[in-house]
């Protein structure tokens, strides 16, 4: 099975042999994919429509993985039960349902030692939640599929450590812009590509405050620091890579 680039990301960050909950696993293209490649042995989908749970069970029968995948109808972590699943992946949600599912489930999420997860918006709430929760964010990467660029985070339990990457460690950055860029970002193109993506929408923002404003407003302040710091990390990516 081939999957997408960010499904492809996400199945890069499963650990070898641990039992996976994929969250919202629609087709289950995924879970099959990991039991195909012999990244794990069993696992459990879930979602809550019964639409993708037929079409998860019908993917899984055509790969015969009947025996290896348990697929459930439910919401979150629900469907789930405490010290039952290593590793949680939940992908293509909001970041702030992502935050509400833990919330929901917080004696099962307590026992999930890893959280694979993806979010498709509210990427700087669902950071700055996690941080406040006694959640740690390990690793960061970014998935480009059709130019659209896809953050992935590896979560785990534990106070987070407030050093940045290497690449940026001599950097002064304020908590906004770190809850917007990430805090353990692998440094390669894809990151870069995310960057330069996040500095458009930053240039744009500020010819739209300067067309329409009076002056140096706050917002208008605010948007150049951003983007002055945005430029900043730019320029580490890059030095980084040479």
């Amino acid at each position: 099975m081939k999957l997408t680039n960010r499904l492809q990301a996400i199945a890069d960050l499963i650990q070898k042999d641990v039992m996976v909950g994929d969250i919202g696993s629609d087709h289950g293209y995924l879970i099959t994919y990991l039991v195909e490649k012999g990244i794990i042995k069993k696992g459990i989908a879930s979602d809550i429509n019964e639409g993708p749970v037929k079409n998860c069970i019908s993917t899984i029968k055509s790969y015969s993985f009947e025996d290896d995948v348990q697929v459930r109808l439910g919401g979150g972590l629900t469907p789930y039960h405490e010290n039952e699943i290593h590793t949680a992946v939940i992908a293509g949600m909001g970041g702030e349902l992502i935050r509400d599912i833990i919330i929901e489930s917080k004696a099962v999420a307590a026992t999930v030692k890893t959280f694979i997860l993806q979010p498709m918006t509210g990427q700087d709430v669902l950071r700055q939640w996690l941080i406040e929760n006694n959640y740690r964010i390990d690793k960061e990467v970014i998935a480009n599929e059709q130019e659209r660029f896809y953050e992935i985070l590896v979560v785990t339990h534990g106070q987070q450590e407030e050093t940045l990457e290497p690449y940026m460690s001599h950097m002064k950055i304020d908590e906004a812009l770190t809850y917007e860029i990430g805090l353990k970002m692998v440094c390669d193109e894809n990151y870069e590509g995310f960057i330069e993506k996040k500095i458009r929408k930053y240039e744009t923002i500020k010819e739209q405050i300067e067309k329409h404003g009076k002056g140096k407003n706050e917002k208008l302040i605010q948007t150049e620091t951003f983007l002055t710091k945005l430029y900043e990390v730019r320029t580490c990516i890059q030095t980084s890579e040479k």
